[in-house]
């Protein structure tokens, strides 16, 4: 039996008995230690003893540790590794040689309960709920950076907290870089806040372990320093040799400033790119030139021995766009580094890549790892794993030799250099050992066929990871090439462009930041000078020093006096007023050299400016407009997306929506889950009818009722020479502009005006309503002081309110809406919709349009006019707010509801408006005269229908058509000779719902959509309908075969559907059980006028007309006694 033997360094098990000490009072601990530094190996230490396991008494033949663990990452292949690290340095098997199943099954046996998880996987298992409870004893975070993802940060948060039962639970977070990339987050930190950790704490460090840094690591002698191979050719793609040949092309020609620009290219061209005329050549031929050169500076390192002929290199490659095929574009990037080995070097390429499985994956990364490197062999072969993230982090190939830097760190991160710096220590990490212990390594060696050192070395000039060791430092070359475009821009005469300057500025804030000087609104002012600057504090001390060291960078010259402050300035204003160029520079750099200066009470004074203008929201401290849009959503104190209080610009927490786009309660941005039904309403559709696809239930567009789409913006078009509406952008609620990126998206917005041209040609700037930002004229009313609808720029109007001299005679305002805050069409200003916002008018939040008209106004006053006394005499409505009617037997009975289903305040209930479905309101009832626009009084509302004669329901129109009460026909026609409406719904209801069985609600949000109402208008619409069908079925003869085979449907459905049905016509059970009865009366007295002729001759035609009359009447009340459930008592 042999024992556990697993040993560790003496830096390591320092940081693990670190580690073991936080455990003994807390839940949680980090470690940050460099790539190669062995932070595997202080999660295998934990892993060994998890849950207090005496791993000491165990053997390597049997179960090593019986706990429930989890070890969680970023990919498989970092899963994949560290069970290589158990194997080969717990189990001390030889995992060169063993199959990567061989390899699972070893590591089971010896942790039966401990599970490999990725991130992404723990939050499909959550979601699935195919994770309950547990009792994990520990639980590793790897790569702990990932996982503050907006999709993985809240589902570890719930295992962790909600779903690991266990009390004596430990969590181990570890990182080599624990900031993310995208916001700047410090997630040891956050996940020791999480647990309890005071902040003072977090800033000391108690929550850690071990926190070591590359440059520690490379200094005590723990990791091996690569060697780096630069490719200067490329340095012709970087910004610096651009904007150089920008300046040549703008200088005028023949000015000594345009000669020293091009001696200054061609010193360049010559010496450093080694490509004469490289700036005269067309891109595809300064691409070939390129690629010439690096191949010389390739063949050159071989000689060096810069290569091994049997070594195994990582070629870290772009992303790709999604429309070409993976497999295609990895095969393209291939061609790189084979075109770079030529015929001279035998090699194989396998690839990586979330298109494949995770076997096939695992099995890549093994081959790979298990592969000899040995120079000596007799057939060597130089081995390449491609892959763009799958082994950017926590993947440690065993042996590496090398890797080819093919991806830009820029991508996707062009103005983000934390973002840079991180994916470039990561990429770096891959190609750093540990030292062995006899020191015979072989440094693996870095081909930058990118230029990625000489962007970061550049970039970072003064931060601590950057500055001690050879690697982060600037080559000769590079140096003398930056020199050299320094010089130029010394060169550069006094009125040039801002975006000019700026360049040179910044190098000298690097080297005086470096010397403790802080730029902001206090320490520079306009009059500032660089001279004046070095006689105070804190540079003082070191003026010489920094004025040697700006010289030999090229950035001063003591010839000529440097106003920094001048530039300074405007650089600020150029900042706020959006030129584009400073997109080209990180947030954080711009707070640093106090472009923002949020610290001084004189750069909050300036701010304070911005906020006015409403650049900045006051209350969050978000950027808004002005910038260039890479800046839009910035915070201005934290100097990411994120504000003070841990949300983005719209709201949102880190991690709230998932990779699907939903939260943890599962709907998305717009408030809609999967099955399409929004947060707020529970239907279709959200408060202002805008559906998940975007359209408008109630406008059948983009755009709602008020002409807003879903972000509420109003799109504005444009024609094109042929003729076609182009979007060119839009306004918001609050008035500000925005346009329109390239896929045809809205951006953020831009500013309170928007760029036209005039007829002039010339570009001019208009506000939402017209009006010039320089001068009060009108630009959409041929430069009138008014707009078309007569108000003046400051909102007042020339024809105006005797009240308010900022609405019009009729009560409206610039915007159009009036006191209410509705418009023209009764549509509100703040809900979009025909009602008012629910929360300023509770009680009228359901009210229609209808309940705001003339007519409803009018109804409204007189009920509040009419004195109590008054109220009983004519619509029985008592102080109590009750209706009292006196029943046959003398008793009183009290309704929420009128006999004609109005409440108190005048609305009917079936309708939810101010009329009936008859188009009555409840003071028509009483006298009863007052006529509907068909002619008919109250009085003539058909209760019974019974013993009715035609002209009794039906009066002759203007059309000369005798029409009922509804405005139909005796075949149920409006006049536009369509079948009324309330017969269609009443039919798809009876269809669909109750003989289909189709949901209600699906039932009625297809009759929303088909109407374009709101799901809760159209549950009201279908219950007028009913009502008004269930008329026409009673007073229409001459109904459609279709008609008549409905109430067939209807009388075959179900009695509980039946009586649901019912209930939707509150006096309809009344006036059948009014009709049976008269039906009854005539039948009896059909049968009646039969006996009195039976048996005479003479009659006998008569007598058969009786007889089919009662057969008639008889039909007409078993249609109505046959319908289920009815109870005719």
């Amino acid at each position: 039996m042999e024992e556990i033997d697993f040993e560790l360094r003496d830096y390591q098990q320092d940081a693990s008995q670190n580690i073991d000490k936080i455990f003994e009072t807390r839940k949680y601990a980090g470690a940050t230690m460099p790539t190669g530094a062995g932070k595997s190996f202080l999660a295998i230490q934990q892993i060994l003893q998890g849950g207090g396991n005496k791993y000491k008494d165990t053997s390597i033949d049997g179960v090593i540790n019986p706990n429930e663990m989890f070890y969680i990452a970023p990919t498989n292949e970092i899963l994949v590794q560290i069970k290589r690290h158990i194997a080969r340095y717990v189990l001390k098997l030889d995992v060169n040689n063993m199959e990567y199943q061989d390899l699972q099954k070893a590591v089971t046996k010896a942790f039966p309960r401990l599970s490999f998880m990725c991130y992404q996987t723990l939050v499909s298992d959550l979601k699935n709920e195919k994770i309950g409870d547990m009792e994990p004893s520990l639980v590793i975070l790897d790569e702990a950076h990932r996982s503050g993802a907006k999709t993985w940060e809240p589902a570890v948060e719930r295992f962790l907290f909600n779903t690991s039962k266990n009390d004596e639970l430990k969590v181990l977070a570890i990182s080599a870089t624990p900031e993310r990339d995208a916001d700047g987050r410090n997630m040891l930190d956050e996940w020791a806040s999480k647990f309890g950790y005071s902040e003072e704490e977090i800033r000391n460090n108690a929550h850690l372990g071990v926190d070591m840094t590359l440059t520690q690591a490379v200094n005590k002698g723990i990791v091996l320093e690569p060697d780096v191979i630069h490719f200067d050719a490329v340095l012709g793609k970087s910004d610096e040799y651009k904007h150089l040949v920008e300046m040549y092309q703008k200088a005028s020609n023949g000015t000594k400033l345009q000669s020293d620009l091009r001696k200054s290219l061609d010193t360049i061209n010559n010496d450093i790119l080694k490509i004469p005329d490289f700036d005269k050549l067309t891109e595809q031929e300064q691409e070939e030139k390129i690629n010439e050169q690096m191949l010389v500076t390739f063949a050159e390192a071989v000689k060096e021995g810069k290569l091994n002929p049997n070594g195994k290199y990582i070629q870290f490659i772009p992303h790709r766009n999604q429309d070409i095929d993976i497999f295609e574009f990895m095969k393209k990037k291939e061609s790189i580094v084979r075109n770079l080995l030529g015929d001279d070097f035998d090699s194989t390429f396998s690839y990586l890549t979330s298109q494949q499985n995770d076997l096939t994956n695992s099995i890549n990364l093994t081959e790979f790892s298990n592969s000899a490197t040995n120079p000596e062999v007799e057939n060597p072969k130089v081995k390449v794993i491609l892959a763009s993230d799958k082994l950017n982090e926590g993947v440690h190939a065993d042996g590496i030799s090398g890797s080819f830097m093919g991806r830009n760190i820029s991508e996707g991160n062009k103005n983000n250099k934390r973002a840079q710096a991180i994916m470039f220590l990561q990429q770096v990490g891959r190609c750093i050992h540990g030292v062995s212990k006899d020191g015979n390594d072989i440094r693996p060696v870095i081909f930058d066929i990118q230029g990625n050192f000489y962007k970061q070395n550049r970039n970072n000039p003064n931060r601590e990871e950057f500055s001690e060791i050879d690697l982060f430092k600037l080559t000769s070359t590079q140096k003398e090439f930056l020199k050299i475009y320094n010089k130029s821009l010394l060169k550069l005469p006094e009125k040039t462009m801002i975006t000019d300057k700026v360049p040179r500025m910044f190098y000298i804030m690097d080297v005086l930041v470096k010397y403790g000087f802080k730029p902001n609104n206090e320490t520079i002012t306009e009059k500032t000078s660089l001279e004046s600057l070095l006689k105070e504090e804190p540079l003082v001390h070191h003026e010489k020093e920094i004025i040697e060291q700006l010289e030999d960078e090229g950035l001063y010259t003591p010839k000529k006096k440097y106003n920094i402050g001048k530039i300074f300035y405007e650089s600020k204003k150029s900042f706020w007023n959006g030129i584009k160029f400073f997109g080209n520079y990180d947030f954080s750099d711009l707070k640093e050299y106090g472009i923002i200066d949020t610290e001084t009470n004189e750069g909050i004074k300036e701010l304070q400016q911005y906020e006015k203008k409403h650049y900045i929201d006051a209350e969050t401290g978000f950027i808004q407009l002005g910038v260039t849009s890479e800046f839009v959503g910035i915070n201005i104190y934290t100097g990411n997306e994120i504000g003070l209080d841990g949300r983005d610009a719209n709201g949102d927490f880190p991690g709230r929506f998932d990779d699907d786009g939903y939260d943890i309660d599962g709907y998305n941005k717009n408030g809609f889950n999967k099955e399409g039904k929004h947060r707020i309403t529970g239907t279709i559709h959200d408060e202002k009818g805008f559906m998940e696809n975007g359209i408008n239930i109630l406008t059948g567009k983009n755009v709602d009722m008020l002409g807003y789409n879903i972000k509420n913006i109003k799109p504005e078009y444009e024609q094109n020479e042929n003729g076609e509406n182009i979007l060119v952008g839009g306004w918001d609620t609050k008035g500000l502009w925005h346009l329109v990126n390239e896929k045809g998206e809205f951006t953020g917005p831009v500013d309170k005006y928007r760029e036209v041209e005039n007829k002039a040609g010339k570009i001019i700037k208009i506000d939402v309503h017209g009006f010039y930002s320089n001068k009060k004229k009108n630009y959409l009313n041929n430069d009138a002081e008014v707009d078309k609808n007569g108000f003046y720029k400051t909102g007042e109007c020339m024809y105006p309110d005797l009240d308010d001299p900022k609405r019009d005679r009729y009560g409206y305002d610039i915007d159009g809406f009036d006191r209410f805050g509705f418009n023209r069409f009764g549509i509100h200003r703040d809900t979009h919709i025909d009602r008012f916002p629910s929360d300023i008018e509770t009680n009228k939040s359901k009210r229609f349009r209808a309940s705001y008209s003339d007519l409803a106004k009018s109804v409204t006053i007189r009920l509040e006019e009419m004195s109590a006394d008054r109220k009983k005499q004519i619509l029985n409505l008592g102080r109590d707010g009750k209706f009292h009617y006196i029943t046959k037997d003398e008793k009183e009975v009290l309704r929420n509801y009128s006999t004609s289903n109005f409440n108190k305040d005048g609305v009917n209930c079936i309708t939810e408006e101010i009329t009936d479905i008859y188009g009555f309101t409840i003071l028509d009832f009483n006298p009863g005269t007052i006529k509907n626009k068909f002619g008919f009084t109250p009085k003539e509302i058909p209760k019974v229908v019974a013993q009715k004669k035609p002209r009794e329901l039906y009066k002759k129109q203007r059309d000369g058509v005798e029409r009922n009460i509804l405005g139909t026909d005796k075949f149920g026609r409006t006049m536009k000779r369509e079948k009324h409406p309330s017969l269609e719904i009443t039919a798809k209801y009876i269809n669909d719902y109750m003989k289909e069985g189709k949901p209600l609600e699906k039932v009625i949000e297809e009759i929303a959509i088909s109407n374009k109402m709101l799901v809760d208008d159209a549950k009201t619409y279908l219950k007028t309908c009913i009502n008004q069908a269930v008329t026409l079925y009673r007073i229409c003869p001459e109904l459609s075969k279709e008609c008549r085979d409905t109430v067939q449907v209807f009388h075959s459905c179900d009695s509980e559907k039946v009586e649901e049905f019912m209930r939707k016509c509150p006096s309809l059970k009344n006036y059948l059980k009014a009709d049976v009865k008269k039906y009854m009366e005539e039948f009896e007295n059909i049968k009646k006028q039969q006996q009195e002729i039976k048996g005479l001759t003479d009659e006998k035609r008569r007598q058969e007309s009786m007889e089919r009359q009662g057969r008639a009447v008889k039909s007409k009340m078993k249609n109505i006694t046959d319908i289920p459930g009815f109870d005719e008592k």
